[in-house]
C-alpha cells in the first residue's frame, strides 16, 4: 500500500522536473528526480531500508524477500550475459552493430549516474521498495513493480518504455530469485552505459517498436525462467515458512 501511494508523488516530481518547469540544467533536474526515487524508497522501506544492504538473517527473513551475496555473485553475471545477448544478436543479425569511442572521462561520469544514481534509485524504488510493500505477495510485487516502471518511461515513447518495461522484467525476477538489490543495481547501470554509451544496435524510428515488441518477448522468457528455477526462494512466503 506505501508504494501505492508513493509512486503517484514520485512520478508527479519526475514529470515537474522532465518538463522543465523549474529552470534548471538537465543533469540537475535528473539527479534531483532519482534522489527523490531513493528519498521515497526509504520512506516506504522504513526499517526495512537496511536490508538493501544487509542481507537478512532468520530473525528477519518474515519482513523481506530473502538475498544472499553469493546468490548475486551468482546469477547477476549469468543473467547479464544473457540478456545484452538479445541486443547483440539483433544488432548483429541486422548488420548494424557498431562500437563507440568513448573517453574515460565519459565513462567515468557515465558510472556515476548510471550505476551510483540511475541504477540504485530506480531499483530500490521500483524493487526494492515494492516487495517491501507486498512481502507477503511477492508476485504481486512483481508485476506492480513492473508495470510502474513502464509508466515511469512513458515520457521517452512507448517503445522506449516496453524496453525499459522488459528489462524491468529481468531485474524484478533477479531480485525475487535472491540476488541482492545493490547487485541488480550494478547490472541495471553496466546495460545503459554498454548500449547507451558503448555500442549502438542501429535502432531507427521505424526498426524501434519492432525491436521493442522481441525484446520485451525475449525478456519476458528469460525473467520467467529465472523466477521458475529460483521460486524456492519467494514460493514459501504463501504458507508462512520462508
Amino acid at each position: 500500500m506505501r508504494f501505492s501511494l508513493a509512486f503517484p508523488v514520485v512520478l508527479l516530481t519526475a514529470e515537474f522536473f522532465r518538463r522543465g518547469i523549474v529552470d534548471v540544467p538537465p543533469l540537475l533536474a535528473m539527479t534531483l528526480v532519482y534522489l527523490f526515487c531513493i528519498l521515497a524508497a526509504v520512506v516506504v522501506l522504513r526499517g526495512r531500508t537496511v536490508f538493501v544492504f544487509c542481507q537478512p538473517g532468520p530473525a528477519d527473513v518474515l519482513r523481506v524477500v530473502r538475498w544472499s551475496w553469493s546468490r548475486t555473485a551468482l546469477l547477476v553475471p549469468m543473467t547479464g550475459v544473457v540478456l545484452w545477448t538479445i541486443p547483440l544478436t539483433y544488432g548483429m543479425a541486422a548488420g548494424t552493430l557498431t562500437f563507440r569511442p568513448v573517453g574515460f572521462e565519459t565513462l567515468v561520469l557515465a558510472a556515476l549516474t548510471q550505476i551510483i544514481l540511475v541504477g540504485f534509485a530506480e531499483e530500490a524504488f521500483f524493487r526494492e521498495a515494492a516487495l517491501g510493500s507486498w512481502v507477503d505477495r511477492p508476485m504481486a510485487a512483481f508485476g506492480i513493480s513492473s508495470l510502474t516502471f513502464l509508466v515511469f518511461h512513458l515520457h521517452l515513447d512507448l517503445s522506449q518504455a516496453f524496453i525499459a518495461f522488459g528489462a524491468g522484467l529481468v531485474y524484478g525476477a533477479l531480485r525475487l530469485a535472491g540476488a541482492g538489490i545493490l547487485g541488480v543495481a550494478l547490472l541495471h547501470g553496466v546495460t545503459n552505459i554498454l548500449f547507451s554509451r558503448v555500442l549502438s544496435i542501429g535502432l531507427t524510428e521505424n526498426s524501434l517498436p519492432d525491436y521493442a515488441i522481441c525484446f520485451v518477448c525475449a525478456t519476458a522468457i528469460l525473467a520467467g525462467a529465472i523466477l521458475l528455477l529460483f521460486k524456492d526462494n519467494f514460493s514459501l512466503r504463501k504458507t508462512g515458512l520462508a
